[in-house]
């Protein structure tokens, strides 16, 4: 008889265990929207888009875009229709300014500028983008 009431005092101490373990605090672990693949890899952050997202433009128009918490600055890639966009980066103290000018042949089309930031590792990487309405 002890020894059954010792088997279920042990079964719902593990159950009550498991319970406080799963109401606590996990923000600081992977799932808060930065990716975390136990090297301390942090994603950059693509932001700040201009013009802004469905925006009206014309052929060959500039835009800029800010990224956060690049790895390596060097390592950002735009592109408009799978064609590779060259870019002016200027390093910031908090960011960096990516500054470009679309196709100037791109005309009445809708686009996107696909933004891929390379991260220390291939789970850092971060791709983003937004599309615009080229007149014309």
């Amino acid at each position: 008889m002890k020894r059954v009431t010792v088997i279920v005092f042990g079964f719902l101490l593990l159950l009550t265990t498991n319970t406080v373990f799963a109401g606590m605090d996990h923000s600081r672990h992977a799932g808060t929207g930065e990716k975390n693949d136990g090297t301390g890899c942090k994603a950059a952050k693509v932001s700040k888009f201009k013009p802004a997202a469905l925006s009206e433009v014309a052929p060959g128009a500039a835009f800029s875009f800010m990224v956060f918490d690049a790895h390596h600055p060097k390592h950002i890639e735009v592109s408009v229709k799978k064609q590779v966009v060259p870019v002016t980066i200027e390093e910031k103290e908090a960011f960096t300014l990516v500054q470009g000018t679309l196709p100037p042949e791109l005309k009445a089309a809708v686009v996107r500028i696909h933004v891929k930031v390379k991260g220390k590792t291939a789970k850092c990487n971060t791709e983003d983008g937004w599309l615009l309405k080229i007149n014309g």
